[in-house]
């Protein structure tokens, strides 16, 4: 079995369907999962051995737009949360 990471970052309301996009267009880097739209509250799930490559582009898109990774607890429960 396949071991996935979590990583639960904010963006900005307005930046979330961007980050989306971005993260579409490398193939296979993982999935973007939108927990909270008000509060920009992400999941991003990464493939265990593409881990490094990923922290990669989060270093690169966080160039671009605002991107903080945030603790689990910080991460909204109910109909969209964990």
């Amino acid at each position: 079995m396949h071991e996935v990471v979590m990583k639960y970052l904010c963006v900005k309301r307005e930046e979330i369907a961007y980050f989306q996009f971005l993260i579409e267009g490398y193939e296979g880097i993982g999935t973007l999962t939108t927990l909270d739209t008000k509060k920009g509250v992400v999941r991003f799930s990464i493939p265990e051995g593409l881990l490094a490559d990923a922290e990669e582009i989060l270093r690169l898109v966080g160039q671009e737009i605002t991107l903080k990774e945030v603790p689990i607890d910080f991460v909204p429960h109910g109909r969209n949360g964990v």
